[in-house]
């Protein structure tokens, strides 16, 4: 007989037996706490209040800032003259200065020196696959433990601690954990911020410029060969001029979407197209490309090369981690996620999908890359077109429309441009 994990998996199987259509669904206990919990909230807090956001935020466990950058942040997003007064302590250099210099600390130590152990005991696990040859080539020769904690000044006891694996001490939090902690951070206040208020997120997108124009500080001065392949180290990749860390805080925020992550709560379609806003401003600005992401949210709403039916047909009630209310919500969110990236960054969606045109077919490891093309474009225009009510709404048609004339006109101003294709 077959066994089950939980009578919320039996009654899915009995409700798809002859004659128990009706027998109510079920869910998981934590689902149910958390809807509860969201009960709570949505009765506590009016719709436009910002902090229902953090509430539900901190209830369905977003990818969100900790440490001191929180506050940091929206001390400068609060003040009124950051960017005109340069004495103000909520100034923009003052900010990036609070910000920057703590995982500067951490980046030239080394984790105050406990990279040095730490990344030794990792080069001990791999030299014993090796060849001594390919293993003196990889990693280096051995180190002496003692040797390298006398000269980066940790104790016995904090290297026993690194044996043991225990996390950093919170008063010398590592140069990964703020990175994270940072640009979560970024992210989180982005979707505080409506996409529509181009002031008012430009004003963050300034502070992440201001952080990418910070020389890079230096790297530590003792460097072993296992800290010199540590992610942060090799690959020559740069602190402050590479953004590191931000690109993936950005993807796994991305986990955070109405559907998976997130719920259906307007708050949480709202703050989803607004953190779309911030990144699609990132992208215009040249600070890092995330026009791929445009190319997801086309995609979301109007579907890939696969789907040749109705346009409605893209967007399933069933394929989520969290149930949608209604078909309203996924159109919702879907278009006007959409159109956030088509009004902010549609002219350099355009652009690239011409310097995309002569490899349109490109793969990775066999599987098509999602991307902007001429050719998808204008299918995604025609999709648009396809958008009519019912079964959407008015305000979805409108959507459609809009984001349609849109693209045509956005064709018409650049089509004698000249660029590199």
């Amino acid at each position: 007989m077959e066994s089950f994990d939980s009578l919320a998996s039996l009654g899915h199987v009995l409700s798809a037996l002859p004659g128990h259509a009706s027998l109510p669904e079920t869910l998981p206990q934590h689902l149910v706490k958390q809807q509860a919990a969201l009960g709570i909230i949505l009765a506590q807090y009016g719709p436009d209040d910002m902090s229902q956001l953090d509430a539900v935020a901190e209830c369905m466990h977003y990818f969100c800032g900790t440490g001191p950058a929180p506050a940091i942040i929206q001390a400068y997003l609060a003040s009124p003259d950051a960017l005109t007064n340069t004495s103000s302590p909520y100034s923009l250099q003052n900010t990036v200065t609070q910000l920057a210099e703590p995982i500067e600390r951490a980046y030239t130590s080394a984790d105050h020196g406990r990279l040095y152990i730490s990344e030794e005991l990792a080069a001990r696990r791999q030299r014993i696959y090796h060849t001594p040859e390919k293993a003196l080539e990889e990693w280096g020769p051995e180190q002496d433990l003692d040797e390298l904690a006398a000269r980066a000044g940790l104790s016995a006891a904090i290297v026993a601690a690194i044996k043991d694996r225990k996390p950093a001490p919170a008063d010398l939090p590592t140069v990964e954990d703020q990175l994270w902690a940072l640009y979560y951070t970024f992210l989180h206040e982005a979707r505080r911020i409506p996409w529509r208020d181009e002031a008012a997120q430009q004003k963050l997108v300034d502070l992440l410029a201001a952080l990418q124009r910070r020389p890079d500080p230096p790297r530590p001065a003792f460097m072993t060969v296992p800290l010199s392949r540590h992610w942060i180290f090799g690959l020559q990749t740069k602190l402050w001029s590479h953004l590191a860390m931000f690109g993936p805080a950005a993807r796994e925020s991305w986990n955070d979407s109405p559907g998976c992550g997130a719920g259906w709560l307007p708050v949480e379609i709202a703050a989803w197209q607004n953190v779309n806003g911030f990144l699609a401003r990132v992208t215009a600005q040249g600070l890092m490309d995330y026009t791929v992401y445009g190319a997801w949210a086309l995609y979301g709403a109007v579907g890939t090369e696969k789907h040749t039916g109705a346009v409605e047909k893209v967007l399933s009630l069933k394929d989520h981690h969290r149930k949608p209310p209604s078909f309203e919500a996924v159109a919702a969110s879907a278009y006007g996620t959409a159109e956030v990236w088509l009004r902010i960054v549609g002219r350099d969606m355009f652009r690239r999908g011409r310097d995309n045109e002569p490899k349109k077919n490109m793969k990775l490891d066999g599987r098509e890359v999602i991307d902007v093309t001429v050719e998808r474009w204008d299918r995604w225009r025609s999709r648009l077109d396809m958008v009519t009510a019912p079964p959407f709404s008015d305000r979805i048609v409108k959507i459609a429309e809009e984001c349609a004339t849109l693209m045509v006109r956005i064709e018409e101003e650049l089509k004698d441009e000249q660029g590199p294709w």
